[in-house]
């Protein structure tokens, strides 16, 4: 499974909201030893704030950590990405007893987080 940490260089400056936000097309270049297509990228992030409204569909939205030993959002994103993600390639989904091909994860995405509903 290919991970990435955006760091600042892979983030635009977006003048109108006067902060960085995620560009998640860096993935996509022909310049990354490993290209990506969109429709295979997950981005967890605690603000949409922080994604273009382009790729919000893209965004697993966590709540931002303050500490407490009594959060256990880490543990419920783990059960999610192992479940509805899985580690092997193609990605499926368990509906019913049904298997069915995940072939794009921001389809997924939408349907169990409508993060459309943002925009």
């Amino acid at each position: 499974m290919f991970q990435q940490i955006l760091g600042k260089e892979e983030c635009i400056y977006n003048e109108e909201l006067d902060r960085y936000v995620s560009e998640l097309e860096v993935f996509t270049g022909t310049e990354r030893s490993e290209p990506r297509d969109l429709s295979d990228i997950i981005f967890v992030t605690d603000s949409y704030s922080r994604v273009l409204g382009k790729h919000v569909r893209n965004v697993v939205p966590v709540s931002t950590f303050m500490g407490s030993k009594k959060d256990f959002s880490l543990v419920a994103l783990t059960r999610y990405l192992k479940q509805g993600y899985g580690p092997c390639v193609p990605l499926t989904i368990r509906k019913s007893g049904v298997v069915s091909l995940v072939k794009d994860v921001r389809d997924k995405i939408q349907q169990d987080f409508k993060t459309t509903d943002f925009l």
